[in-house]
């Protein structure tokens, strides 16, 4: 199964397992994340322009937990933990 044939469900499951993952290593003190770390995340072969990814990461962006930074050296930094 490719990551794009996921439905919207297991892709909802899937990005709450990232937001704990994110949180854990926030908490060790791992707050910079390239494209790769993020990538390596998902454990999927991920698009990382899939509309619903974007849109995750644009929301958490909103709320303050990571900030976007784009580059493949520094994609995001996490701000703090998600609840």
């Amino acid at each position: 199964m490719h990551f794009t044939d996921i439905d919207d469900n297991d892709m909802e499951e899937m990005l709450k397992i990232i937001r704990r993952g994110i949180s854990r290593f926030y908490s060790e003190g791992f707050t910079h994340w390239t494209k790769q770390d993020l990538l390596n995340s998902f454990k999927k072969d991920v698009d990382i322009n899939d509309p619903r990814i974007q849109a995750a990461l644009q929301l958490w962006q909103s709320e303050g937990y990571i900030r976007l930074v784009g580059d493949n050296e520094l994609y995001m930094e996490v701000c703090k933990p998600f609840p």
